[in-house]
């Protein structure tokens, strides 16, 4: 018979350290990421996420990469707040939306740029199944999406884009859809 050898208690203590030690670095790591990858805004974001059926950190992760979460922000194409909406866009979805009332400098207000920006994305799910898809609408144009998916040599099913001929929307889609699994992992 064989006898067991016994664990030292020495070893147990360092083991034990050695978890607790692993336990604060991830917890750190977690700490630094949402650092990064904050929800400000959070009950409109969770309201307008709601509203219009919308991945709440899906908006976070546009957001991100839009405006760096910065309200007063305004792009070279004039798109302007926290999920930078062109004037054209913001007309076309003041229309939809039967929105008399609101002007394009109200997309400055954060809960009204995130309604309008929730409500796009919703459209945009509502025409492509694919994330990433959506994303290349969000960021190209509605139309132009849905010439790229009618030319078989951007996609072979009609759904899914296998080359976006923008770089600037391929750069935006990639980066978007990185922010959007980090969002996804910690929260």
């Amino acid at each position: 018979m064989k006898k067991k050898k016994k664990i030292k208690p020495v070893y147990l203590v360092l083991f034990a350290i050695f978890l607790v030690y692993l336990s604060v670095q991830v917890e750190s790591k977690a700490s630094s990421l949402k650092n990064e990858y904050p929800k400000p805004y959070h009950s409109v974001v969770r309201e307008m996420s709601e509203k219009y059926n919308v991945d709440e950190n899906l908006i976070y992760a546009i957001m991100r990469q839009e405006s760096k979460y910065k309200s007063d922000a305004v792009s070279k194409a004039d798109a302007r707040g926290l999920l930078q909406i062109t004037e054209p866009t913001f007309d076309w979805l003041k229309m939809k939306m039967n929105d008399s009332e609101t002007v394009y400098d109200d997309l400055f207000d954060p809960s009204i740029n995130i309604r309008y920006g929730a409500y796009f994305l919703s459209l945009l799910r509502n025409e492509f199944e694919q994330t990433a898809t959506q994303l290349a609408g969000y960021n190209a144009g509605l139309n132009i999406t849905k010439t790229w998916l009618s030319d078989d040599q951007y996609s072979k099913d009609g759904k899914s884009l296998l080359v976006i001929p923008y770089p600037e929307t391929k750069t935006y889609v990639k980066i978007v859809l990185e922010n959007y699994k980090i969002y996804e992992e910690i929260y």
